[in-house]
């Protein structure tokens, strides 16, 4: 076969690759020229021989660019952004110094008692309001206590006397449709029941075996000072309040400050239909207490 020549018409030349460049007619130095002298900063632009400059128009010279409105746009947006980082920074040390405690257990482990117990000792206890407030809650857990009591008799088996039996049958018709509400006087004809209904010696015995049946911690409390807690002049003692029992529904709150420290200490509701709001007071959390029954 023949010697076949490529000519450079047939030679397909890539325009950005392959094209060769005169880096001095552009004004840029090659290899072999000295590079003490800096090559000049402006190009003549390839499409249309426009030059231009290297250093940014804008910060150069503002006005040619972006007209006065613009600009006092764009230094306001930077001293809303030097503000609003300042202010993180300020909640950011203000919170180093913030104590988030979570109080979490089951139902009746004792967290709200806890919660009692820190506002008695850090924030000067109940006042007479406060402790006026809790008389129905008070009147309320007496009566639950001796329902607990007789439907522990009859779990348990026991035989109840008759006279016991027929105060039983007095005491649940009474309160068979009585609301509590906001009443600040125990019934004045159900206190002489409710005392020989603790007096017998059954229903003493299933507070005893209350391992084996339900029975609030604060019935023995509540039932051995019934003489003062029926009484017309009757104002709950701090005592009184502590042995309370109310279900928390939802989320309870303390706050306190204890030297340079402010303590914010959160109660949540212990049974399962509370438990999902547990999830939403986990930010930011310091520490966690928990609560167990033994």
């Amino acid at each position: 076969m023949g010697n076949c020549e490529s000519s450079t018409h047939d030679k397909q030349i890539h325009p950005l690759k392959d094209e060769p460049v005169n880096l001095q007619n552009r004004g840029i130095p090659s290899s072999g020229d000295s590079l003490q002298s800096p090559p000049p900063h402006v190009f003549d632009s390839i499409k249309g021989g426009q030059a231009f400059s290297l250093e940014p128009a804008s910060l150069t010279n503002p006005s040619e660019t972006i007209n006065t409105s613009d600009w006092s746009n764009v230094k306001d947006a930077l001293n809303r952004n030097r503000q609003i980082e300042e202010q993180i920074m300020k909640d950011h040390r203000k919170l180093e110094k913030v104590i988030k405690l979570l109080l979490l257990g089951p139902a009746e482990s004792g967290k709200s008692t806890i919660l009692k117990q820190i506002k008695i000792i850090h924030l000067h206890g109940f006042s007479m309001a406060d402790l006026a407030e809790k008389k129905p809650l008070i009147f309320r857990n007496i009566y639950e206590s001796i329902i607990q009591l007789i439907k522990g008799a009859h779990s348990l088996g026991f035989e109840l006397p008759a006279n016991l039996q027929a105060d039983i049958d007095t005491f649940c018709l009474f309160f068979n449709d009585y609301q509590f509400g906001d009443q600040m006087e125990f019934p004045k004809t159900m206190y002489p029941v409710v005392k020989r209904i603790w007096a017998n010696e059954r229903i003493k015995e299933v507070y005893v075996q209350r391992s084996d049946v339900y029975v609030m911690d604060c019935a023995k409390y509540f039932l051995e000072n019934i003489d003062r807690i029926c009484s017309e002049s009757y104002i709950p003692i701090t005592s009184d309040v502590l042995y309370s029992r109310q279900q928390t529904v939802g989320v309870s709150e303390i706050r306190y400050n204890y030297k340079d420290l402010e303590f914010r200490i959160f109660d949540v509701g212990g049974q399962k239909n509370q438990r999902r709001k547990w999830i939403h007071l986990f930010d930011n959390v310091t520490s966690i207490v928990s609560a167990f029954l033994f």
